[in-house]
């Protein structure tokens, strides 16, 4: 069992990114490249001491930078030389992929210098061997900063995932996917998850004390649920918020689409307080997806239409039925004092551009339903032929 694998919160920092999961940051092509580069590092205490470095290397074409953090022992062989030699550092980690040798000096909590990198000429081999294929310059300098190599490429071949990519290697590297966390999913009933899966639950943070949560508060066993439970961070307090909100028992979906878009008490007491009448649970979400606020609904009711209720609100949101476009309406002779007229105008893209080309047209002085007809009936397209017609004969 591996001893030296990193915690996940540790990880997470390197520079790389989960994809399904993972791209390593590095030139896209293999290049031959020089051993080593610069580096910089800063010291943090605010909870543990930890080292964090970044690392430079380039070759004939291309310069790119990564990020590591040292383990705790690494950590302490560190600050032991900075006690002992007042600031100089000549500190090595050994990989399975080769010799990482860092030179240089700290001034208080900031150090910077340069390192060689003396690859194991074995391990490409070796990888090799375990199906990995040829890996590049750049994918070993990669195993070597992650120190990833043959030790977890075995382990978790012995657990069944013996078919992985070496970016998929490298994920587990860094969320710290191994053995360990393979059978603690096992004990809590997720013994048949994917690799992908395992990945996924990894970079989230769940564990089993996560997944007995989901069971004993929402009754989740699925792990996409479990997944987007945590993803979205739906807790037992929100849950317990929304049964005070009166819309009666809700299902885990109903919580979760509460929590997605953040359908909270304030919400929804600001509506009611809006005069809209009794509304339910899926008329809630609607409006907060539409983005219906009570400001909104505020002006609404105060645009001389008369009482709206949620549907009428919910229409007028999401057709674009506001006051800055009744008041144009207005001032080109259209007052729509009528929230039908109003909206079927919005709906059916009345517009004063539109009603200026039929004016332009000859046809002025057109009621609210005889513009609407135009629209509706497809008419635009004839007027702008006439139109040009017209300009046609003027000149």
């Amino acid at each position: 069992m591996r001893t030296t694998r990193r915690c996940a919160a540790l990880r997470a920092r390197l520079g790389w990114i989960p994809a399904a999961v993972i791209a390593i940051a590095a030139p896209a092509a293999a290049h031959a490249q020089d051993d080593g580069g610069e580096w910089s590092a800063r010291i943090t205490a605010d909870v543990d001491t930890r080292i964090e470095m970044r690392v430079w290397r380039w070759d004939q074409s291309d310069r790119w930078q990564s990020s590591l953090e040292l383990d705790a022992r690494e950590t302490a062989d560190v600050l032991a030389q900075l006690d002992a030699r007042g600031g100089d550092v000549d500190f090595t980690l050994q990989r399975e992929a080769g010799v990482l040798r860092f030179q240089g000096d700290f001034s208080r909590d900031r150090g910077r210098g340069e390192f060689t990198f003396d690859e194991d000429r074995a391990f490409r081999g070796i990888m090799r061997d375990l199906g990995f294929g040829r890996l590049d310059d750049d994918e070993v300098f990669s195993a070597a900063l992650l120190d990833v190599g043959p030790e977890l490429a075995e382990e978790l071949a012995d657990i069944g995932f013996d078919r992985l990519d070496f970016n998929q290697l490298v994920s587990a590297s860094i969320f710290d996917v191994d053995a360990d966390y393979v059978a603690e999913m096992e004990r809590v009933g997720f013994g048949d998850l994917g690799f992908e899966d395992l990945i996924a639950f990894r970079v989230h943070g769940i564990d089993a004390d996560f997944i007995a949560f989901a069971e004993e508060e929402f009754g989740v066993v699925d792990h996409g649920d479990i997944l987007a439970l945590k993803i979205h961070g739906l807790t037992a307090d929100f849950a317990a918020g929304l049964d005070r909100m009166g819309f009666g028992p809700l299902d885990f979906d109903d919580m979760l689409s509460a929590a997605i878009h953040d359908v909270d008490a304030d919400f929804v007491e600001g509506l009611r307080r809006m005069g809209l009448g009794s509304f339910d649970f899926d008329e809630a979400l609607s409006m907060k997806i539409h983005g219906v606020t009570p400001d909104f609904v505020d002006d609404a009711q105060a645009m001389g239409f008369g009482r709206l209720d949620y549907d009428d609100i919910v229409s007028m949101k999401i057709h674009g039925l506001s006051r800055a476009y009744i008041e144009e309406m207005a001032d080109m002779g259209y007052p729509l004092d009528d929230f039908d007229d109003a909206l079927s105008f919005r709906i059916h893209g009345v517009t004063p551009d539109f009603i200026r080309e039929l004016e332009d047209a000859g046809f002025e002085g057109l009621d609210a339903d005889e513009i609407l007809q135009v629209r509706i009936m497809g008419l635009g397209d004839i007027l702008k032929k006439r139109r040009r017609v017209r300009r046609s004969e003027a000149r």
